[in-house]
């Protein structure tokens, strides 16, 4: 049927695996979909307490941030697909870690309330699509099947999201919420480099109208 897996997308899994590791041509994929799930946690986590401590905006205005973050990152997601097919795996992933560095400069740097929203709805626009795009990519490239690349990157983004939870509020508190976030921009900076270098193994996909593009279909 079409938007299901296929009957052997878990095939190779072994019967009875608690863990799946990444292998090596899946472990730069995991490396992305962490530092993915590290921005899309401070700016969920931290846009309104950004704004209502650092900005000085009202509680509607704080809120305001998270929704703009929020709702960019719904709204790009809808065109993940014709991304995809327009463009390469590499390319969607510099330029979403290139949106999300431009969103954390764009809010540590203009001081005031307006680009700090501005900026947390681009770092929206840049996780919007990459998390997804890096399980989709795993699952098409894994040797072993593709549910084990799905898990095993899910990992390393599950991974991201609860040490920034942690670690995010404890460096904030031992040295300022806006250094927190040119941290994060930094990093940014770091994985939009390394998915000019690191090859990933797929092309710019044809994507016919009514069909799904290939490397949205998991199957072997």
């Amino acid at each position: 049927m079409p938007f299901l897996l296929s009957a052997k997308a878990d095939k190779g899994v072994r019967k009875g695996a608690a863990f799946a590791w990444p292998t090596k041509e899946l472990l730069p994929l995991g490396v992305f979909a962490f530092v993915f799930m590290i921005l899309n946690t401070l700016a969920n986590d931290w846009s309104g307490v950004f704004l209502k401590t650092i900005r000085h905006a009202d509680l509607s205005t704080a809120a305001f941030g998270f929704s703009a973050f929020a709702g960019l990152m719904a709204a790009a997601r809808f065109a993940g697909d014709w991304l995809r097919s327009r463009f390469s795996t590499a390319t969607i992933f510099f330029a979403s870690a290139l949106s999300c560095s431009a969103g954390a400069a764009c809010a540590i740097l203009i001081p005031n309330q307006t680009a700090g929203i501005v900026g947390f709805s681009l770092i929206g626009l840049g996780v919007a699509n990459s998390i997804p795009l890096a399980y989709i990519t795993a699952g098409n490239r894994s040797k072993i099947s593709p549910a084990h690349g799905i898990a095993a990157v899910g990992n390393f983004g599950y991974l991201g999201t609860l040490l920034s939870s942690i670690s995010i509020g404890f460096i904030a508190q031992a040295t300022s919420l806006p250094l927190t976030f040119l941290l994060g921009g930094i990093i940014a900076v770091v994985i939009a480099f390394l998915a000019t270098r690191i090859p990933l193994g797929e092309k710019k996909v044809a994507s016919p109208s009514g069909t799904i593009p290939p490397a949205f279909k998991i199957s072997n």
